[in-house]
């Protein structure tokens, strides 16, 4: 045979999440706390191998993200982690809160709530990356955290 055996694990139900955190899991995040320009979303539950969109919901219960696909920021089955730059200018405000779905259903509303802020901007590139810049030409800046509530 050329190929090993692949598991196929069926989904277990729908995701539950029991923590939102923005120190990696350790512990839950705190009401004023995301930066999103500066920190990672921690999610830990169960349910997510197989976790298709992640949606940061506000105060009203709307939907300010969608995060979809969400297959890079599964790192197993009990844990989602969302990096630096995934969260835009919507999501910011008071009160938010995470739900996940899978290809089963979605989860309950996290019982975290917390409030998302911008934090300094985050520059990645430029067009004169590497290269000499000409002050008679424009120069473009790529990143994130440039506009902020």
């Amino acid at each position: 045979m050329c190929c090993e055996p692949f598991p196929i694990l069926p989904v277990g139900g729908v995701p539950v999440i029991t923590l939102v955190s923005d120190n990696g899991g350790q512990t839950a995040i705190s009401p004023n706390s995301l930066t999103r320009t500066l920190e990672a979303l921690t999610i830990l539950g169960r349910n997510f191998r197989s976790a298709t969109a992640i949606e940061i919901v506000g105060p009203n219960n709307e939907v300010v993200q969608l995060i979809y696909p969400v297959t890079d920021y599964i790192t197993s089955d009990a844990k989602i982690d969302i990096p630096v730059g995934v969260l835009g200018y919507d999501a910011e405000g008071p009160g938010r809160r995470i739900r996940v779905w899978n290809t089963v259903g979605a989860s309950t509303l996290s019982e975290e709530q917390f409030s998302i802020t911008t934090g300094p901007p985050m520059v990645t590139s430029t067009t004169y990356d590497g290269l000499p810049f000409d002050r008679a030409n424009p120069l473009t800046i790529t990143g994130v955290g440039f506009k902020s509530r």
